[in-house]
């Protein structure tokens, strides 16, 4: 009898021991098991974390790409428009829609069908014009200069700016000159900086 209570005791005991150890190990793995979830979160969130700094690392160097592409393509048109002051040609109609680029991206300013080779030259002719790009004196006297080109760089630093974006896209051609007179000027571009606004309305 004192052996078999001994060996119930000894079973009873073992039991205990047991299930203290599967509940030890039960612990153990779900403790395992929170810090593998959190790791998870962890990891996800790094992995996040790099891919939105890369797509912003990217987008940077993309709109920095474009940027350079901008300035080299508005320094070969300001070089054009030089050699066109140095041989007295006013071109008249300066625009984003006659700069051609080759395949070497080398700008070529296209579309002479307006162009005079005078110091100032008047329009006698009822020949429609491009408004939106003239200067001011051009819309209201008909009257251009090397000055009025440098007017429409202006207008064609905009249109780059906006990436083809319509000058003066809120105004109709009849009120424009009226509007300019008044000292109206088109708003800085959203992506444009101040020192390229500044250029744009000198």
């Amino acid at each position: 009898m004192v052996l078999k209570f001994m060996v119930l005791k000894f079973m009873v005991l073992k039991f205990m021991v047991l299930k203290f150890m599967v509940l030890k190990f039960m612990v153990l793995k779900f403790m395992v098991l929170k810090f593998m979830v959190l790791k998870f979160k962890v990891l996800k969130s790094m992995v996040l974390k790099f891919m939105v700094l890369k797509i912003m690392v990217l987008k940077f160097m993309f709109l920095m790409s474009m940027v350079l592409m901008f300035m080299v393509l508005i320094l070969m048109v300001l070089m054009l428009m030089v050699l066109m002051l140095k041989v007295m040609v006013i071109h008249r109609d300066l625009a984003a829609r006659n700069i051609l680029l080759s395949e070497g991206l080398t700008a070529k300013v296209s579309d002479f069908g307006l162009s005079r080779g005078e110091d100032i030259y008047v329009q006698t002719s009822k020949r429609r014009v491009p408004v939106r790009w003239l200067a001011i004196e051009s819309i209201r006297y008909k009257r251009y200069t090397t000055k009025s080109d440098v007017w429409s760089f202006g207008i064609l630093l905009w249109e780059i700016t906006t990436i083809g974006g319509t000058p003066y896209p809120t105004t109709k051609s009849e009120s424009l000159a009226r509007k300019l007179k008044g000292g109206y000027r088109m708003p800085k571009p959203s992506n444009c900086d101040d020192k390229s606004y500044v250029l744009m309305r000198k």
